[in-house]
């Protein structure tokens, strides 16, 4: 045996070795903090080219702020000695026009204290472009929570996508967590042993619904979603109406024994929700002014006991105006929603969200959220005129989800629950798609952005209610091999019809199979994309192989 001894973050750590050098155990003094880092690659003999499976890639993701550089060799290409500073790095000393970015804090109350956890996030390009999420980060990884800059606990991909509201930025996002204000014996309290997940508790699944619910509610990247889903909408160059294919399945919906398709999107159970309305469609354009003239919000809000509230407010002010000549403050007469309880986010286009963390057990009722601007500064010189906007902040032990629709202002509302979109699009179109692979899916569209469309203009007046919309890929494989298999002896009627018979099965199938998955996974099931995809290409199969007998059928009585 042998003692050696090395030094780490100041405490003596001593080193047994075997008579042959290896290491049989190690013995540190009281207080001494170890740290395990273990990571599995696959392929970490490649060279480095910023391959998302890479070792460099892995490890510059999971060690996001490391406290030291760390040196790289690859002893397989004999590279030169490198040293990787982490991604953080990385993104702050390479800003892009076209990477989209923003921070903001979240206010999370946990075991009677509230800390501020500052959330940032990053857009890349869309894949296949330059500047895309796989250039720069480590797969699967979408949401980190990092302590110390390492990475504890990450969401995958389609984890966002299920967990958020925000369908279109899965593949495109990363966002950061950063719990370090939490104390030490609390965040250890939080992850596993080899810090590599969270563990399983009450406080840890809170803190993934409100920061859900936080990222569903944050005003940029809502408008970044809003306008994606409007770009698959309009680049679709399909010219053929499918008002008709959409009224065909919005009957099947309705029959007796049927199902509803109302409110298919997903999202967190408790994080609160907000008070913006609109959904993800575009938002009214605010007139912005050097010098403020109104605050608005909401007039009144409901919080749910323990969780953190979401409530948005319009400033008619320049996005300069914050916080160089003027600031939002928000107060509450709760006596345990305090400064600390609030954060205010930045003013965006004359947006800015507010984050109220409710005390779980804090006191149930009647109170008033106040916010203000005063003591500002005028681009010509003095102070200008203070603004408020009271609100009535009701808090309750848990929100009722069961009631109708719209606000029950005694208006009946539009039968939306029959309410369905139908657009074909290609593979150019959405370079997500495999021609093999896809027959299709299902997504959340606000109907002023499905209105866009001339055969869905009627559907204007609804508002910005979102609606489910089937995305049919035209460039499909099975499909296009029964259509060109068909082709030679049917006229260009004749294979809309096919066209039409495939969409309103598949799109059924479709709806019916994305409302099974979103109720599992509101029961805290994973879903894979390979099993969604195995899904969905089982639904349109299943169509495909029912049309041969129905072409025979209509040629046995005559119909061409």
């Amino acid at each position: 045996m042998s003692l050696g001894k090395t030094v780490s973050t100041g405490h003596v750590v001593y080193e047994i070795k075997d008579t042959e050098g290896q290491l049989v155990a190690l013995h540190h003094e009281p207080g001494t903090h170890l740290t395990l880092i273990s990571y599995d690659v696959e392929g970490f003999h490649r060279a480095r080219s910023g391959d998302e499976k890479s070792f460099d890639t892995v490890l510059n993701t999971r060690l996001f702020e490391p406290i030291m550089p760390v040196r790289f060799t690859n002893e397989i290409t004999r590279g030169k000695n490198e040293y990787l500073r982490g991604l953080h790095r990385r993104l702050e000393t390479n800003k892009r026009s076209d990477r989209p970015e923003g921070e903001e804090r979240l206010p999370f109350n946990i075991r009677g204290e509230t800390y501020h956890l500052p959330i940032r996030f990053y857009v890349f390009s869309a894949r296949g472009e330059s500047g895309e999420r796989r250039n720069f980060i480590a797969r699967n990884h979408a949401v980190v929570y990092t302590s110390n800059g390492q990475v504890h606990h990450h969401w995958t991909p389609q984890e966002f996508r299920q967990k958020t509201k925000l369908r279109k930025l899965h593949d495109r996002i990363f966002v950061v967590v950063k719990t370090d204000e939490l104390p030490i014996k609390l965040r250890t309290a939080l992850f596993t042993p080899d810090r590599s997940n969270f563990l399983s508790t009450d406080d840890t699944l809170r803190l993934e619904e409100q920061v859900a619910a936080f990222l569903s509610d944050w005003d940029m990247l809502k408008q970044i979603d809003g306008e994606l889903i409007r770009e698959a909408i309009s680049k679709t160059s399909g010219s053929e109406s499918t008002i008709d294919i959409a009224q065909q399945i919005s009957r099947a919906l309705k029959v007796r024994g049927g199902f509803s398709v109302n409110g298919a999107g997903s999202g967190a159970s408790r994080g609160g929700g907000g008070d913006s309305g609109g959904g993800r469609g575009r938002r009214k354009t605010i007139e912005l002014y050097p010098d403020p003239t109104t605050l608005e919000g909401p007039a009144e809000t409901t919080a749910e006991d323990g969780s953190t509230k979401f409530i948005r407010y319009v400033l008619n002010a320049q996005n300069g105006f914050m916080p160089s000549r003027g600031e939002l403050k928000v107060t509450c007469d709760h006596p345990e929603i305090n400064d600390r309880e609030i954060t205010i986010g930045e003013l965006h286009d004359g947006y800015i969200q507010v984050s109220v963390a409710v005390p779980e057990g804090t006191e149930l009722g009647e109170y008033t959220l106040e916010a203000s601007v005063t003591d500002w500064f005028r681009t010509g010189g003095g102070l200008g005129a203070p603004l408020r906007f009271p609100t009535k902040l009701t808090i309750v032990d848990e929100v009722d989800r069961s009631g109708p629709r719209g606000g029950g202002n005694g208006r009946r509302e539009p039968d939306r629950g029959g309410l369905v979109g139908v657009v074909w699009s290609t593979t150019e179109e959405q370079p997500e798609w495999d021609h093999n692979g896809v027959p299709g899916y299902v997504d959340q569209v606000p109907t002023a952005t499905l209105a866009e469309r001339p055969e869905y203009a009627p559907l204007k007046a609804l508002g910005n209610v979102e609606v489910p919309t089937i995305f049919l890929n035209e460039d499909y494989n099975p499909l296009k091999q029964y259509v060109g298999a068909r082709a030679r002896d049917l006229s260009k009627r004749g294979i809309d019809d096919l066209r039409h018979r495939y969409a309103v099965g598949t799109g059924v199938g479709l709806l019916y199979l994305e409302q099974q998955l979103n109720t599992r996974i509101k029961k805290g099931e994973q879903i894979s994309d390979e099993v969604a995809l195995d899904a969905r290409q089982a639904v349109s199969r299943s169509v495909l192989s029912t049309m041969p007998a129905y072409d025979v059928l209509l040629r046995e009585v005559g119909i061409g």
